[in-house]
């Protein structure tokens, strides 16, 4: 064993070692390519309509909120419940 064969060795293993780095880039380089195409083929459906239909619902909702608020009896707090109580001169809103 001299120098020369020491020397076709290394050139071998650095041969091997290439080869197997290039086939690691194309397996690397075939799979993101391929999530690459599945990402385009993903549909996106469209919400709008189901949208729409809640935006009047929650308007529905809000609106019925305002209406509660308005009313006298939301306004109470247990301080001026406990004043009207007492005859502390609170006066209990009638509903309308």
């Amino acid at each position: 064993m001299g120098p020369r064969y020491v020397l076709l060795c290394a050139a071998n293993i650095a041969t091997y070692f290439r080869a197997a780095a290039d086939v690691a880039m194309a397996l690397m380089r075939r799979a993101v390519e391929h999530l690459a195409a599945e990402k385009a083929d993903i549909v996106i459906p469209d919400y709008s309509t189901t949208l729409g239909e809640m935006a009047k619902r929650l308007s529905a909702i809000a609106q019925g909120l305002v209406a509660i608020a308005d009313k006298p009896a939301v306004q109470l707090t247990p301080e001026g419940l406990a004043g009207a109580d007492r005859g502390g001169g609170g006066e209990i809103p009638r509903q309308r």
